[in-house]
């Protein structure tokens, strides 16, 4: 498991697969090997959907100050 980040990754597929790497953490007898790789993928995913609600979030008040703006 790579903690890149592929070009095509979306917001709902970090998500899950984040979510995914959390219910794997969270199982008994996990070896430190897989325990610190999921980790390691999990802090970029994380940061991933970070910066995409960002990014959103920033479109959104863009937006917003546009129309406000215009009336």
């Amino acid at each position: 498991m790579s903690p890149e980040l592929d070009d095509s990754l979306t917001y709902d597929a970090a998500s899950e697969e984040l979510a995914d790497l959390v219910a794997r953490l969270e199982e008994p007898g996990l070896d430190i090997e897989t325990l610190s790789d999921h980790v390691r993928r999990a802090t970029v995913l994380l940061q991933f959907c970070r910066s995409r609600l960002a990014s959103v979030e920033a479109d959104v008040g863009d937006a917003l100050a546009e129309m406000d703006a215009v009336t």
